[in-house]
């Protein structure tokens, strides 16, 4: 599937909102190793669960979907209606890299600090 296709104008509305609103000092420690040469980079946690909960998340059908990558990094996004919504997927694309759509793993995940920094910036 290919991400961020035929978003409502309320996704693409809290999708910019919250892209626009990452920065450096949200992405945690772990990811600051600068491994990977993009903005999007460590971004995907925090992003895709604050979009989901600002979205309504299960209630209004969206799932928080996770895989892990060709460097055994977990990658995060939603999904509703066999649609990607994906705020980071830069940190893929940009480099021609395939997200790990395809490579499901196991999602663990509450919100992190990051997490309510952007529910509550933009709710």
């Amino acid at each position: 599937m290919i991400p961020n296709i035929s978003m409502t104008p309320k996704e693409e509305l809290l999708f910019d909102k919250v892209k626009g609103m990452l920065s450096k000092d949200l992405i945690p420690e772990k990811f600051q190793d600068g491994k990977i040469d993009n903005v999007m980079y460590g971004h995907c946690y925090h992003a895709a669960l604050a979009l989901y909960n600002l979205l309504g998340g299960k209630a209004a059908g969206y799932k928080i979907k996770c895989g892990v990558d060709q460097d055994d990094i977990k990658h995060y996004w939603i999904e509703i209606d066999n649609r990607i919504i994906d705020p980071t997927s830069e940190q893929y694309t940009d480099l021609n890299r395939t997200p790990p759509y395809d490579n499901i793993s196991r999602c663990d995940y509450r919100p992190s600090k990051s997490t309510k920094v952007l529910i509550e910036a933009l709710s």
